[in-house]
């Protein structure tokens, strides 16, 4: 029955004069072009759009861990340049420290974290145990977070990373930081540098400095300032848990960040998280490879 109706249909195109075959042929061409233009020009714009985003979110990212890696580039220059002063290798020669050289090195190491606005400056032994430190005197007890320590000590090379730490290792040092944070588990920038003896080059000891992420904000500030919009945020992921907020911040509105290096800071929103951590599963499961997607904020499309 269908097949008749074809032939059927066939039949009146094949009874038309050239002359309508050929309009009709002409039209059809036109029609094919003009959605096949329009839906190859949909598969560039949708492509195009995506290309942007993550080539943004790329973009973005770099500058982050520039400002992420600045602060630990400095601890890494500041505590190479300590472990060659005179007062720490002698601390770390002795067994015994007199109260006097106990003051001078616990004095150096003071300024270093009021220098940087650092929490750790730790002077440790090659028994990983405290000698000196900035904060509250810890003398004698075991220092070696996640083996840093040892692995310096086996191999004299300076280490710069980044670690979680409970919120009970950050009370037993009891930074000026302390009242400001409410979380159990915090994110840490850490350089673990070799003191050598100067005539034997032997590693006599080692130097700890630690910076904690939480609520710093110019890692995340500058980020934002630099473009003028956006959002940029530092997370932690504890092996037993879900993503924690480290630091974060949110450009209210967009604006022209080339019109003045110090944009006005209302401008901008702290500590703002992520509605859900999709995008952050996302990117943990595609390990090398940048994820981005648009995401609303304060009522806001972002793209993050």
């Amino acid at each position: 029955m269908d097949n008749g109706k074809n032939l059927a249909g066939l039949k009146w195109f094949y009874n038309l004069p050239i002359r309508h075959k050929q309009l009709i042929g002409l039209f059809s061409s036109e029609v094919i072009s003009i959605v096949g233009l329009l839906g190859v020009g949909a598969f560039l714009i949708i492509t195009g759009g995506r290309s942007v985003l993550v080539n943004q979110a790329k973009s973005e990212l770099a500058v982050t861990q520039i400002n992420y890696n600045i602060k630990i580039d400095q601890m890494g220059f500041g505590f190479r340049g300590q472990s060659d002063n005179i007062a720490i290798i002698a601390a770390a020669r002795e067994p015994r420290l007199n109260p006097e050289l106990k003051e001078q090195v616990q004095q150096i190491l003071q300024n270093e974290i009021k220098a940087r606005n650092i929490e750790y400056a730790t002077l440790v032994g090659r028994d990983s145990r405290i000698i000196v430190n900035a904060n509250r005197n810890r003398t004698g007890e075991i220092f070696n977070p996640n083996n840093l320590v040892t692995q310096v000590l086996n191999n004299p090379q300076q280490i710069k990373s980044s670690e979680i730490i409970s919120w009970q290792e950050l009370t037993q040092e009891s930074p000026p930081l302390i009242p400001q944070l409410k979380t159990q588990q915090l994110l840490i920038r850490y350089t673990i540098t070799p003191v050598k003896d100067p005539e034997t080059q032997e590693v006599i000891g080692v130097l700890v400095s630690g910076d904690i992420v939480n609520e710093k904000l110019p890692i995340v500030q500058q980020t934002v300032l630099t473009y003028g919009s956006g959002y940029s945020a530092v997370y932690l992921l504890p092996e037993d848990g879900d993503f924690q907020l480290a630091t974060a911040a949110l450009a209210e509105d967009s604006y022209n960040s080339s019109a003045t290096i110090n944009s006005p800071q209302d401008k901008i929103l702290l500590h703002i998280s992520l509605p859900n951590n999709s995008l952050l599963k996302a990117a943990v499961t595609a390990p090398g490879k940048t994820v981005a997607q648009r995401i609303k904020l304060q009522g806001k499309t972002q793209k993050c």
